[in-house]
């Protein structure tokens, strides 16, 4: 019983990193265009916004300077009306 309970415990443990990283995989190979993130007590930054190997955001402008965030933050992007 305790071995069966070990087992699911690592199986579902390991689904979710696979998760995660498949998320930041994607991420990466598809990162969103002119995002705005809002930061807590920063000023927003509009950019390109993907997720890092780390798990932390990763939002680059135009100029190719890049700022990361670890903490929560708010992601406001415009949808394109032909998607409807």
């Amino acid at each position: 019983m305790v071995k069966s309970i070990l087992y699911l415990s690592v199986f579902f443990w390991l689904l979710n990193e696979a998760l995660v990283y498949g998320c930041i995989w994607h991420s990466q190979a598809y990162p969103s265009h002119n995002v705005t993130v809002n930061p807590p007590g920063g000023s927003p930054r509009t950019g390109t916004l993907y997720r890092d190997w780390d798990k932390s955001w990763v939002i680059e402008d135009s100029d190719g300077h890049q700022t990361r965030f670890n903490d929560p933050i708010v992601i406001t992007t415009k949808i394109n009306p032909r998607w409807h």
